[in-house]
Order: C-alpha cells, then sequence, then structure tokens
C-alpha cells in the first residue's frame, strides 16, 4: 500500500513539474511581446526617385516644366512633422554648350508649402549634380568663382538654395512643422533655350522627422 501511495505521489509531482514548464513556456512568449515597446515615430526620411526624363524645352513666352513625386507612404512618419529637409538634383546636358544656365528648380511639400531650389541664372555649364542643397551649407553656388565657400560648375557638393530674386524666397526652414507623410513634388524648368536642353537623371528627398514638439 505505501508503494501505490509513493507512485501516485510521484505521478502528482510530475504532472505539476510537466504543468509548470509548460506555463512558463506560454507565458515567455507573451510576456517578451507584452514588454516589447513601440520605436519612436518619425526618422529619416531618404528617397530618391530615378527620372530620367528630357525637361520640356522652353520657349521666348513659356518655360518649360518637368514636375516629378515622391510619396512618403511609411506608417512611420504618420503625424510626424519635418525638422530639417534637403534636396538633391542630378541633371545631365543634352544638347548645347551650357544649358544648365536655363535651369531653374523648386519643391513642394505635401502642405502645399514651397520653396526654390535653384533660381533663373543660378547655374552655368552643362550637367549639375549630384547638388545637395541645405539651407546649413556653408557653401553657395556661384558660376565661376573659385573661392573655397563658392560652390562652381559642375556643382558637386552641397550648398545653400538660390533664389535670387525669385519671389518666395528659398529657405527650407519655412517647411518645418509641416506633415512628412504624402506627396513631395519637383518643379523643374528650362527657360527656353532652343538651342540647349537638359535631362533630370534623378531627385533625392532627404527630411528628419519627429513627433509634434509639446506645447504649454
Amino acid at each position: 500500500m505505501a508503494s501505490k501511495g509513493l507512485h501516485s505521489t510521484r505521478i502528482i509531482v510530475l504532472a505539476l513539474t510537466l504543468g509548470l514548464i509548460i506555463g512558463l513556456a506560454l507565458a515567455g512568449p507573451a510576456a517578451a511581446k507584452k514588454k516589447k515597446k513601440k520605436g519612436s515615430p518619425g526618422g529619416t526620411v531618404d528617397i530618391t526617385q530615378v527620372v530620367g526624363a528630357p525637361i520640356p524645352q522652353g520657349s521666348a513666352t513659356t518655360n518649360g516644366l518637368l514636375a516629378s513625386t515622391i510619396t512618403v507612404a511609411d506608417k512611420k512618419f504618420t503625424n510626424t512633422q519635418i525638422r530639417d529637409v534637403n534636396v538633391t538634383l542630378t541633371t545631365l546636358a543634352a544638347t548645347g554648350p551650357s544649358p544648365a544656365d536655363d535651369l531653374s528648380a523648386r519643391v513642394t511639400a505635401p502642405n502645399g508649402a514651397t520653396t526654390w531650389l535653384i533660381a533663373p541664372g543660378s547655374l552655368a555649364g552643362s550637367s549639375v549634380g549630384p547638388l545637395t542643397l541645405d539651407d546649413e551649407s556653408p557653401n553657395r553656388i556661384f558660376t565661376n568663382s573659385l573661392a573655397p565657400t563658392i560652390l562652381g560648375p559642375p556643382y558637386i557638393g552641397t550648398a545653400q538654395p538660390d533664389c535670387g530674386f525669385v519671389r518666395g524666397g528659398c529657405i527650407f526652414s519655412a517647411m518645418d512643422g509641416g506633415p512628412a507623410s504624402g506627396v513631395w513634388t519637383l518643379r523643374i524648368y528650362d527657360l527656353g533655350d532652343a538651342t540647349e536642353s537638359n535631362t533630370l537623371a534623378s531627385w533625392r528627398l532627404n527630411a528628419i522627422a519627429g513627433k509634434p514638439f509639446k506645447t504649454k
């Protein structure tokens, strides 16, 4: 009888031990999943749009226009706000000795905020870039200077946007606080020299976005 009781006790202990092991195995992943926190929204938007299209030729009365869009659809940028924006342009000469002379460009954020990147007459030479327009860059665009802080043809590197006398300005900070998600539009113009033409090879959007700042 004692042997039978001991055997029953062993069975009960084994069952309890097995139940405890199964319980811990099931609770482990659940607890880990519960402890896992979602990452902070926002981060850096870094999207390159390959275009490879000719910029339509302008005329004496109308500028040629090529529009290209980049859509920021990643959910981590939903309800985030812009903190900083940079845009990179790469163009290729199609015809003529100095077609970059004819170019100007601007970019528009999803909320409609627009800033000029290049004003008419800002550039010279043939192909352009990769040229990163960054309003925090120490460099400026110019056509023929060799000064250390002047970026000349073929404009490979970073420089501040140059809006010349274009109304509306060329400061990216005007976009700060706007939404990162949505459609960004680049518009690049040809001012109309019939003997020269350009191709937009690509453009790149680089933007830092984060949660809205708390206001008291």
